[in-house]
């Protein structure tokens, strides 16, 4: 299924800047019919037939660019929740280039206006998790206190047993459920304003490519888990961080499941293409979050330090002619 303009027959895609259904060929907003699939995966305004991954849910058709929407993938892995795209392609890139500007010896062509054309809005299928989390600690506590008097300096080690016993609920702790995602990348998009989620509507969709999750909510609980231990873990050192050394007898953390949610969260995909190697950056489509390494140009590196080098040489020359001294 694609989206189609009633008024001039184009592509309808969802405008993360005003929020609405928007044309791209009239200009005219909410103007959208929706065009079925008529074969499967098949372009529905071209015809052509869409080589498609088995997780594939958007994508864009690379003959006449229209977004389409495999309705067929619906019915088994609909996403409970959406959260939209806040941040055009302009705006992302604007960000990337905001980021890295500053950088020395920045390739020229970084963020060009070709390569930002090719940037990628990508709603990343995600899993996320209520958990209930009861944390025991029990243990030992010393606060160490140092002073000098004349030429001494004395400590005074006070040792207390310590105990600790808190309940934290985490709502909507989000996993990647995409093997395509690196895990490390997705989580340092976090964290997204949840309160702007949205009950899923394919509308979401056009303009931008998505797949399914490839790995289920059950596969992934351990890392929600391990989550929600990091957090609690930090949670009890701030409790006791007027202890300098910390020593545990017993510590025991527990994490109930309460629900699971299945949702698309969006992120800006850019790859830029230097030295023969693909640099990864990612955006996160509500809040401009950057993240990745940019490439070092060291031929720009050498050429400023040498004209650099050349400058001064001829400065000194002149200056020495000046003064007589050649």
């Amino acid at each position: 299924m694609h989206y189609r303009c009633q008024n001039c027959g184009g592509n309808v895609l969802y405008d993360p800047n005003k929020k609405k259904m928007v044309c791209e060929s009239c200009g005219s907003e909410e103007s959208q019919v929706i065009i079925p699939q008529k074969s499967l995966h098949a372009c529905g305004s071209c015809g052509a037939v869409i080589e498609a991954g088995d997780h594939t849910f958007s994508t864009r058709c690379p003959y006449c660019h229209t977004y389409l929407i495999f309705e067929d993938r619906l019915e088994e892995r609909k996403p409970d929740l959406v959260l939209p795209f806040a941040l055009s392609r302009q705006k992302a890139g604007d960000l990337l280039k905001a980021t890295y500007n500053d950088q020395m010896f920045l390739p020229k062509d970084f963020c060009s206006v070709a390569s930002i054309e090719a940037m990628e809005g990508i709603y990343v299928p995600f899993f996320m998790y209520d958990l209930k989390s009861h944390t025991s600690f029990d243990g030992e506590g010393d606060v160490i206190r140092t002073w000098t008097d004349g030429k001494y300096e004395y400590t005074e080690t006070n040792i207390y047993h310590v105990r600790r016993e808190f309940e934290i609920d985490y709502s909507r702790l989000p996993v990647d459920a995409s093997l395509a995602m690196d895990n490390q990348q997705m989580d340092l998009m976090e964290p997204y304003q949840y309160d702007d989620m949205k009950d899923f509507d394919t509308a979401y969709l056009s303009g931008f490519i998505s797949d399914t999750y490839d790995e289920d909510s059950e596969t992934i609980l351990p890392r929600a888990r391990e989550k929600a231990e990091n957090y609690s873990g930090q949670y009890l050192r701030d409790m006791t961080s007027k202890y300098q050394v910390l020593r545990p007898f017993n510590e025991v953390t527990d994490h109930q499941l309460e629900g699971v949610a299945y949702a698309f969260l969006p992120v800006w995909k850019y790859v830029y293409r230097f030295g023969g190697q693909n640099y990864e950056f990612f955006i996160n489509g509500q809040t401009g979050k950057v993240s990745g390494e940019p490439p070092v140009d060291w031929r720009r590196g050498l050429i400023g330090t040498g004209a650099l080098g050349l400058s001064v040489f001829l400065l000194l020359q002149f200056f020495f002619y000046f003064l007589g001294v050649l």
